[in-house]
Order: structure tokens, then sequence, then C-alpha cells
């Protein structure tokens, strides 16, 4: 089994073994940064902020975001997978990888019953489950805490796949 997906596959065992009964991460005001005045004590509240600024269907797409805003989330090196990602597909109008809506992992839906919390990992991740049009999902996003607060260092979805291995690959026929 890859790495990747031995990994996700703990993760989620591990969290799965600690219950799921765990409490929402509380709502927090959101500074004109977009990051929560608590994003930096509690990982949970910097994905909950991601959910709330950036629902499954709006105008406003966090992919499409620059860098310095991209970096208030995730790590450097995700960041700029993510700007790369955007910056080929405005360049050639096409998808350049295969990447839907990376919060949700999906390209339409409506989302529902949201929790955002805590796992029970065994490195630093925060787990968020919801209804994607009645159907189940969970998606885990494993964290690093750096000198200017936490940060996505990738994200873990239900059928094995990573957000970084999927951005992290040549694009076809050469683009960015």
């Amino acid at each position: 089994m890859p790495r990747s997906r031995k990994h996700f596959a703990v993760t989620l065992c591990a969290i799965l073994a600690f219950g799921l009964n765990q409490v929402d991460a509380s709502q927090s005001s959101v500074s004109h940064s977009g990051v929560s005045a608590r994003a930096a004590d509690e990982p949970s509240a910097l994905v909950r902020t991601l959910y709330d600024r950036y629902p499954l269907g709006s105008k406003r797409q966090l992919s499409s975001e620059s860098s310095r805003v991209l970096k208030h989330y995730f790590d450097k090196r995700l960041a700029g997978l993510i700007r790369r990602e955007y910056l080929c597909r405005r360049a050639t109008h096409e998808i350049c990888r295969d990447v839907s809506d990376f919060l949700v992992h999906a390209q339409d839906g409506v989302v529902t019953q949201l929790r955002v919390f805590r796992g029970g990992c065994p490195r630093d991740c925060v787990e968020a489950r919801f209804l994607n049009s009645g159907v189940p999902n969970a998606v885990i996003f494993t964290m690093t805490l750096t000198s200017g607060g936490w940060r996505i260092t990738d994200i873990h979805y239900q059928d094995g796949s990573s957000l970084r291995a999927m951005l992290d690959v040549p694009v076809p026929g050469g683009g960015a």
C-alpha cells in the first residue's frame, strides 16, 4: 500500500477509534486577512474559517486567491502548488490537474451538517465531517504549527487520495 494511502487509513482508523462525537470548533471572528483570531491557538479554528469563507458553490474560490492569502492557511509548499494550478488553469482555460473543490473533494453539491474538530491522529490533524447532497464525507487536514500559527500541509480524502499528491504531478502536455 502506498505511504499516503497507508497514512490515510491509519489516520482514519485512529479517528474512528477515538469516537466521532466531539464538539464542533467554536465560531470565531475573522480578521481582515481571512484567518480567525483563534487560528494560531487551535488548528480546527483555521479549518472552520476556510469552510465559512469558501462554501461549496460560492463565487469566492479559495483556489483563485493570491499566494499571500493562501499562505495564511497552507504551508509554503502546498500554497505554491495550489497557486500553480490556478495559474495553469487561467493560462490554458482548461483543467490542468484533476482537482475539484479541495475542501469537499467534489465539484458540486450541497454541504450540510458540517462538523470540524481536532482529530485523534498520530500527527496533528483536523477532521471535517459533512453531508454532501446527503452522502456522508470526511476530509482530514494534516496540520503543522509554524511561527505564523497553524498551517495545512495536506488534505486527505476518503478515497485515499491527497491534495498534495494530486497537485504535485506534471501536467500532461507540458503545462504549468
